[in-house]
């Protein structure tokens, strides 16, 4: 039985049979085809791979449900799609009397830039303010603490490692974004240098290294507390990192 060749309407269905001796009988059944409700699937918008997922809507009658690459439960995830390319999404509605049917529309997902960002050396947090560099393609933008017009404050961020956001938008409209820390070193206060013992000076600042002078020139002493062999003027540096403390 064909329905698509009966056309819709109430048919009859006949059946007969003949046994062995040659006698006959035969019964039949109405059968009631209904028509299959008209689908419309209006066009879908261009979205980047990379995009946000959101809700498909377009298909009509409405309550019936989308499926296709990237869709679950109704909603478009990009990302979750195979990259870009042409999507085919197929809205099924099935009506009262059971009768479904399909249309399928193309939604185009465009492919977002590759972007890279190369790795910052350590500064402190006294540096100057500067203009970052290192994102490609290039004619994109810095951000994160302390940056203003792709241009670090490095007072501003403050130390610790700081997280710098580099995005870049290309002719499709398309963005990607790539990021590295920079590690900004806090600068130690000015040490005092107090007699410790009988022949040695203490540095009264904590910091991971040091630097002593005698008379303003380098002495060959890098600890917190120091042999003091001459007599005369001495002066230190507390050191962390990229910084230096006054003396």
């Amino acid at each position: 039985f064909f329905p698509s060749n009966a056309g819709f309407g109430t048919d009859t269905i006949f059946y007969s049979f003949t046994n062995s001796r040659g006698c006959s009988n035969s019964d039949f059944q109405l059968v009631i085809i209904d028509t299959v409700p008209n689908v419309t699937f209006a066009s879908l918008p261009t979205v980047c791979a990379n995009g946000a997922s959101f809700s498909l809507t377009g298909g009509f009658p409405a309550g019936g449900f989308y499926s296709g690459s990237g869709v679950t439960s109704g909603i478009f995830d990009p990302t979750q799609s195979g990259g870009a390319g042409n999507k085919f999404i197929t809205y099924t509605y099935t009506d009262g009397n059971g009768c479904s049917n399909s249309v399928i529309n193309t939604l185009t997902t465009l492919a977002p830039p590759t972007v890279t960002l190369s790795a910052f050396p350590a500064i402190c947090e006294d540096y100057f303010p500067f203009a970052l560099s290192g994102g490609k393609p290039i004619g994109g933008t810095y951000s994160g603490n302390g940056i203003s017009n792709d241009t670090i404050f490095p007072r501003i961020s403050g130390a610790g490692n700081i997280a710098i956001q580099y995005r870049f938008t290309a002719t499709n409209g398309c963005s990607g974004q790539s990021s590295r820390n920079i590690t900004i070193d806090a600068k130690p206060a000015k040490p005092n240098v107090f007699i410790y013992g009988t022949d040695s000076l203490l540095a009264d600042v904590n910091a991971p290294l040091y630097q002593w002078y005698y008379e303003g020139q380098i002495y060959p002493e890098i600890s917190k507390v120091i042999y003091a062999q001459l007599t005369g003027l001495y002066q230190v540096e507390a050191i962390n990192g990229t910084c230096s403390s006054e003396r």
